[in-house]
C-alpha cells in the first residue's frame, strides 16, 4: 500500500469519529480525581462505539491514539500529549523556544513547518502546564479533539456532567497554526507561535504503520459515509433475566449524497438487502435469548454493514424482581418513612418484606471495597465482581477516591456514566463521602425516582424527575458509590 492509499485510510477513519456529533465527548480528567490514574477516555474503540446510549470519551491525544489504532491496528507509544511527543520515533521537525527568536527566525520556521507537513502527520505544542496534539489533514483542515471554547468534561467542583451538543470534535484551519486569529480567541490557543509556547513538534506515525485494518477498509469502500449505531433495550446496567429475548436495534444513515446499498447481517446470519437513498434512515432489528448458564454478561452479537463490522454493547444478565415483588418492596418502604425509621433502617425493611437479608450499608461497603492507604490518603479500590454474591451490577460504581488501574484492559470494568435509564425498581445507590463509610447513605428507586438520603445524615425523602435526575448527575463527584440490585444474589 502506498504513503498516500495509508493516508486517505487514516484520515477516512478520522473522519469517522469526527462525525460522531455530541456522540462522541471530550474529557481529559480522570474519574479519580484525587489519585488520576482511572482515565475516562477508551481510544480503543471504534467510531461506531459512539451511541445515543453510551458516549464515548476522547481527548487530544487519545483521538489520535484512536484514529492510528482503528485505521490500522497500529497503537502509539503514548497516550498523553507530553509523552507522545517525546516517545513517538518518527519526529521530523521539533523546535524549544528560548524567547530569543527574532520575528526573521519565527518567519523561517514557519515556512520550513510547511513545508513539511504531510496529511496524517500529528502537530503538537507544549506549556509549562499543558498541551495539545492535531491531526493535519490539508492546507485547509485538521482534525482535533478539544473543548474549544465550549463546556465539556465532568465538573468535579459542582459535580455534573457537562455534555456539549457540538461534541468533542473539531474541524478547523491550520491556517491558524501560523497566524494570530484576530476575530476569534478559541482559535488563537491554537497558534504555535504565542506566548508560553515551548516546544512545538511535527510527529509522522504514519511511516511505521502496517496493513490497513479490515474496518479502515470498510469505511473506504462500501460502507463509506454510513453512520451506523448498535443500541439494545437493556442497556447501560439494566439487566436481561436468563432466557429473556434481548432486541438489538442496528440504525444506519445514508449520509452520502447519493444511493446506496445496504448489506446487512447478525451473527453470520442470512443477509438482509436494502437500498438507502441519500439522507434516509434504516432500523434493523435482531433477537438473541439471555444464556442460562450463569454468565453475568452476555457477548454482543456480531453485526457487519456492508463489511464494517459494527461495535455492539454486551448486556448484563441476572435476577431481577417480579412487578409483584416491586410492590411489595416498595409499600415496605414507604411503611417505614412513615413510622420515622432512618433510610439504612427503611430500606432494610423494605427487603426484608422480600426475605431478603441486607448487611449494613458500612460492612456492604467494606465488602466491596478495599481500602488502601496512599499518599493523598485512604483510597479505595474495587474487589473482585461477583454480582450473583455481592448483589452490585457489574462495573457500576466509583468516586473521586476510587482507583481503577484495570480499565487499561477492561474497558467495562467500570462505567463511564450513569443514567436512569440504567436503574431498575429496586435498585439501591449506596454512597459514602468518607474513608470510614460512617456517613454512608442511600437511596431506593421506585421506578419514577428515588425514597432515600441524598446526603449524609439526612433523613428520608422522595426525589423525582429534574432533581432526581441531578442527583444522579453527583455521583461520579462523591467519595464512593455503587449501584447494588439485590435480586441479583
Amino acid at each position: 500500500m502506498t504513503r498516500e492509499e495509508k493516508e486517505r485510510v487514516l484520515l477516512t477513519t478520522a473522519r469517522a469519529f469526527a462525525k460522531r456529533g455530541s456522540q462522541l465527548q471530550y474529557d481529559q480528567l480522570s474519574m479519580d480525581r484525587d489519585v488520576q490514574i482511572t482515565s475516562r477516555r477508551r481510544y480503543i474503540l471504534p467510531p461506531e462505539a459512539a451511541t445515543d446510549q453510551q458516549r464515548l470519551y476522547l481527548d487530544c491525544a487519545t483521538f489520535i491514539c484512536a484514529a492510528y489504532y482503528n485505521a490500522f491496528g497500529y497503537q502509539l507509544e503514548a497516550d498523553v500529549t507530553w509523552d507522545i511527543r517525546d516517545l513517538v520515533e518518527d519526529c521530523v521537525f521539533c523546535h524549544h523556544f528560548t524567547g530569543t527568536e527574532s520575528p526573521a527566525v519565527i518567519e523561517a520556521i514557519k515556512a520550513h513547518m510547511k513545508g513539511l507537513l504531510r496529511p496524517g502527520d500529528a502537530v503538537v505544542y507544549s506549556k509549562a502546564t499543558n498541551g495539545h496534539i492535531m491531526l493535519y489533514v490539508d492546507e485547509h483542515t485538521y482534525y482535533h479533539c478539544s473543548q474549544a471554547g465550549i463546556p465539556g468534561s465532568y465538573d468535579y467542583k459542582n459535580r455534573r456532567d457537562l455534555v456539549s451538543e457540538k461534541g468533542g470534535m473539531h474541524i478547523h484551519d491550520p491556517r491558524w497554526w501560523f497566524e494570530e486569529c484576530p476575530h476569534d480567541p478559541v482559535m488563537r490557543k491554537y497558534y504555535l507561535f504565542a506566548e508560553g509556547v515551548q516546544k512545538i513538534a511535527i510527529l509522522r506515525p504514519l511511516n511505521r504503520v502496517g496493513e490497513p485494518t479490515p474496518n479502515a477498509l470498510a469505511r473506504m469502500g462500501e460502507a463509506r459515509d454510513l453512520h451506523c449505531q448498535v443500541t439494545v433495550y437493556h442497556s447501560g446496567g439494566r439487566t436481561a433475566a436468563p432466557g429473556e429475548a434481548v432486541e438489538y436495534i442496528l440504525t444506519v444513515r445514508n449520509d452520502r449524497g447519493e444511493a446506496a446499498p445496504l448489506t446487512v447481517s447478525f451473527d453470520n446470519g442470512p443477509a438482509h438487502t436494502a437500498d438507502l437513498a441519500a439522507g434516509e434512515t434504516a432500523l434493523f432489528r435482531y433477537t438473541v435469548n439471555a444464556p442460562v448458564d450463569g454468565a453475568f454478561r452476555m457477548a454482543p452479537p456480531a453485526v457487519t454493514v456492508n463489511g464494517l463490522q459494527v461495535y455492539a454493547p454486551f448486556v448484563l444478565v441476572g435476577k431481577n424482581l417480579p412487578a409483584d415483588r416491586v410492590q411489595t418492596l416498595l409499600t415496605a418502604m414507604e411503611t417505614a418513612v412513615s413510622r420515622g425509621r432512618t433510610t439504612e433502617e427503611a430500606i432494610r425493611a423494605a427487603y426484608d418484606a422480600l426475605g431478603v437479608r441486607l448487611p449494613s450499608f458500612r460492612l456492604w461497603l467494606r465488602d466491596l471495597f478495599q481500602r488502601i492507604d496512599a499518599t493523598v490518603g485512604e483510597v479505595f479500590i474495587r474487589r473482585e465482581q461477583a454480582p450473583a454474591r455481592d448483589m452490585a451490577v457489574y462495573g457500576y460504581f466509583g468516586g473521586t477516591r476510587v482507583l481503577t488501574p484495570e480499565v487499561c484492559y477492561d474497558l467495562f470494568t467500570r462505567t463511564l456514566q450513569l443514567r436512569m435509564e440504567d436503574l431498575q425498581p429496586g435498585d439501591i445507590l449506596l454512597c459514602a463521602d468518607d474513608h470510614t463509610n460512617r456517613q454512608a447513605y442511600a437511596a431506593l428507586y421506585t421506578g419514577t425516582g428515588f425514597w432515600g438520603s441524598f446526603e449524609t445524615c439526612r433523613p428520608p425523602a422522595f426525589l423525582d424527575g429534574e432533581a432526581a435526575a441531578r442527583w444522579l448527575d453527583t455521583l461520579p463527584g462523591r467519595y464512593v458509590w455503587v449501584l447494588l440490585r439485590p435480586s441479583l444474589n
